[in-house]
């Protein structure tokens, strides 16, 4: 976990996507810990990560139910993406 008062920091890292945009749009996390996507919009997303060594789909989410993610390695920087609203970016830094 990442020292208290990092962005996710808490017992559950968690990234919510709310008027169509991830909030808090970067932060960290400890390797091994998991993000926990919360859906707080009136719209579907696809959450999804290309970034090398850090690959997932996370497939269409409705509103409200959560999803799981890995964020990897230490040492990489995983964008997070959404395939419906390219314009939604996440940075996530794994210390």
């Amino acid at each position: 976990m990442p020292p208290a008062g990092g962005a996710f920091a808490g017992e559950e890292p968690r990234g919510c996507q709310s008027d169509r945009a991830f909030e808090p749009a970067s932060g960290g996390e400890g390797p091994g810990d998991r993000l926990t996507f919360v859906n707080s919009d009136l719209y579907d997303h696809g959450v999804y990560s290309d970034s090398p060594g850090n690959v997932f789909n996370l497939g269409i989410q409705a509103p409200r139910p959560d999803q799981r993610g890995d964020p990897g390695r230490a040492g990489h920087q995983i964008e997070v993406r959404c395939r419906i609203h390219p314009k939604m970016k996440l940075v996530v830094t794994v210390e």
